[in-house]
């Protein structure tokens, strides 16, 4: 037996098997089971200048809390959020958006009233009433927060947004 017709058979016989391989991972790949965002339960990612610290769900208050910090080394004052709440469960699930002034509390207060300052590494909680979007948040259920935060840096008259994406499960 010649060596070109050695490996033409080896790559014959074994080939099928290595496509056969192949279109068995394109298939879980496609259908999402080998997707990551099915092993991340709980996520918390946000854009420069803030950092994402912690998220909780409470499903008892129907709250969505995260915690930010300023990683600048300069105040921050934060005059809005605005978020929209995307859910696979029965409660807080994009029914409407959420901003500053309607469901949206930072350090427990409304930034309608005033903007907050966050200065160079502080953090501050933010909180999502769930309620005012939806009527219950529920027990078992995930849900994805995508916010923009708009904010003016100390020294500064330009309007900025960082953006701040929150994946929890209750």
């Amino acid at each position: 037996m010649k060596r070109s017709q050695a490996a033409l058979e080896f790559l014959f016989s074994y080939g099928w098997a290595i496509t056969v391989i192949l279109i068995m991972f394109a298939a879980l790949v496609w259908f999402g089971v080998l997707d990551p965002n099915n092993f991340l339960l709980e996520k918390c990612i946000s854009g420069i200048p803030f950092s994402c610290i912690d998220q909780v769900a409470d499903a008892n208050n129907d709250q969505i809390k995260f915690v930010i910090g300023n990683s600048l080394e300069k105040n921050i004052r934060i005059s809005e959020i605005s978020v929209r709440v995307q859910g696979t469960g029965n409660g807080c699930d994009g029914t409407g958006d959420a901003t500053t002034p309607n469901g949206v509390t930072i350090a427990g207060v409304d930034l309608s009233v005033a903007p907050y300052t966050l200065g160079p590494g502080e953090q501050v909680e933010v909180a999502l009433d769930c309620t005012i979007m939806a009527t219950d948040l529920g027990e078992g259920n995930r849900a994805r927060v995508l916010g923009e935060i708009f904010y003016i840096e100390h020294g500064s008259s330009f309007s900025k947004q960082s953006s701040v994406v929150v994946d929890v499960e209750t």
